[in-house]
């Protein structure tokens, strides 16, 4: 999981491999508001989650069991 302080969005990595951004102030059925297929293989779990700041809104970084970085 990653937060900043800058945004109430919370991000989160699954153990199905897909990152979601959830948002919440929102109801639980409505708080997921984006998603990405984190891993090239999409059952590899996703191992970190982290963001980097940044002049505008920073940057995102995510790493998957299998190695893959974004």
């Amino acid at each position: 999981m990653a937060a900043d302080s800058s945004t109430p969005i919370i991000l989160a990595g699954g153990s199905d491999g897909i990152l979601r951004a959830l948002d919440p102030r929102a109801p639980p059925t409505d708080c997921v508001v984006a998603s990405f297929v984190a891993s090239r293989s999409a059952t590899a779990p996703i191992a970190t989650v982290q963001i980097q700041p940044g002049p505008s809104l920073g940057r995102l970084v995510v790493a998957a069991t299998t190695g893959d970085i974004w």
